[in-house]
């Protein structure tokens, strides 16, 4: 059994020749990476590393080490925690987990490898993707430069689906088949290693990279710039409460004709949302920040804060090569006949798109739109929705398809076909959670068991 040793740590250079004994951590002191740039380690990562420096699996040195240590939380003590998305998020388990690895370590301000520095300025909602991400290029860039390849905390953001650095699209899947799934016994968890496989991330992707747009390309700058900024460098947890009703009294007036309410079409938000918001209500979602902060041309330290940040962003921004690309003031307003232009164009738009989805484009709403065209409005949603039906078909046969070849890969070792097999021979490629994917798998599980026991 392997045994995890206790490492000694000087507090001060001076602790050595006063003859006192020197404080020692029970953990490794391992120092986070990209600490003071956008590009800064999650803590999922950060786990990661600590527990390959013992030659263990997180799970084991959460569940031997940090665990035992926080006991008030029911969603702390599951060991494999560390693999959700909300592990990096803004709430209370993450920030304990923070404040234990750093009480561990002695390695202070781990609370900035999460988002906990903005729980109380951004909603929750749709914040962490559901799914692991990563860019090839820059665990490639990585490993070519002889640095410790690691995963960014701003690949762990939903909203972001690009690298504002390579202007690639971020990877979500590795190439590998079930079949090439190694024992759980014998895989590596590290950040640039598939789970499932053990093949190195940037090799098994590098073929299915595809460019980003340049929409995406400005809100993943815009979140970068978020993250290096003085909010992330603060050695302790500020309790400030959100700016965002400030803002949009203040800032959004000038921005878009004088109007408050023109920022809500622009965005194609409900009206009554969007009073809630003006009012101090409820917060919106974080994308809608993020487009807010594009449409008006600032940081979204202003957005979040309703002031701007200082010099402290712009010279970061500056030191990494990144300005956001401000778009200038413009009018909600629209001609008659250029929108029937372009609703006649969309209709020929390859894949088809969403009135909703054109109605933000024409800084508009879609309410209106089907008021001003009618018929193109019909038949631009009943395209979108035939062509939506289709991709929800095809990801549910690619789901099934995945399904029954890991099954009978477990079926040809003379394994009993399992939901908990299935999920971690397929780890990594899919997640079996919604209430479908768990009777699609029960029932192929049912279907190759009895075809086990009649053979």
């Amino acid at each position: 059994m392997t045994s995890i040793s206790v490492v000694a740590k000087n507090s001060s250079p001076g602790t050595q020749d006063s003859g006192l004994i020197p404080p020692r951590s029970i953990l490794l002191p391992l120092n986070p990476e990209g600490i003071g740039t956008p590009w800064r380690e999650c803590l999922s990562s950060y786990l990661q590393r600590l527990a390959d420096s013992y030659c263990v699996g997180p799970n084991r040195l959460c569940e031997d080490i940090v665990t035992p240590k926080i006991t008030s939380l029911r969603f702390d003590q599951i060991k494999h925690c560390w693999k959700l998305p909300s592990f990096n998020g803004p709430g209370l388990g993450p920030m304990k987990w923070a404040h234990e690895l750093s009480q561990l370590t002695s390695v202070q301000n781990l609370h900035a490898l999460t988002l906990v520095p903005i729980r109380n300025l951004v909603s929750v909602r749709e914040l962490m993707a559901a799914e692991r991400r990563w860019c090839p290029l820059c665990y490639e860039e990585d490993e070519a430069n002889g640095e410790t390849p690691y995963a960014r905390l701003l690949w762990e953001i939903a909203p972001v689906l690009a690298c504002p650095i390579h202007g690639v699209r971020l990877a979500n899947h590795c190439a590998c088949t079930p079949g090439q799934a190694i024992p759980t016994r014998s895989r590596k968890f590290l950040p640039n290693l598939c789970w499932s496989c053990g093949m190195k991330l940037h090799a098994s992707t590098a073929s299915s990279l595809q460019a980003a747009t340049a929409v995406e390309m400005r809100y993943s700058r815009l979140v970068a710039n978020l993250l290096g900024g003085t909010l992330f460098d603060a050695r302790a947890i500020a309790e400030t409460t959100s700016g965002f009703q400030g803002f949009l009294h203040r800032a959004a007036p000038k921005c878009l004709d004088k109007q408050t309410v023109g920022l809500a079409k622009a965005m194609g938000a409900p009206k009554a949302s969007f009073h809630g918001w003006l009012n101090g209500k409820n917060l919106p979602i974080f994308s809608r920040m993020i487009t807010i902060a594009d449409e008006c041309g600032v940081s979204l330290h202003e957005v979040i804060l309703g002031g701007p940040e200082g010099n402290t962003t712009t010279s970061t921004c500056e030191a990494i090569g990144l300005q956001t690309n401000r778009r200038k003031s413009h009018s909600c307003k629209n001609t008659l006949s250029d929108i029937g232009i372009q609703l006649k164009s969309a209709l020929s738009q390859t894949p088809p798109i969403s009135l909703t989805g054109l109605a933000r484009q024409l800084a508009m709403n879609a309410r209106t739109l089907r008021e001003m065209h009618p018929d193109l409005a019909r038949q631009i949603s009943k395209r979108w929705l035939e062509w939506n039906r289709l991709e929800v078909s095809n990801r549910k046969q690619t789901r099934e398809s995945l399904m029954r070849e890991a099954a009978e890969s477990l079926a040809s070792e003379g394994l009993t076909v399992t939901r908990k097999r299935l999920s971690a021979l397929l780890e990594g490629r899919m997640v079996i959670f919604s209430r479908d994917s768990k009777n699609l798998c029960k029932k192929i599980c049912d279907e190759v068991n009895q075809r086990l026991q009649l053979g």
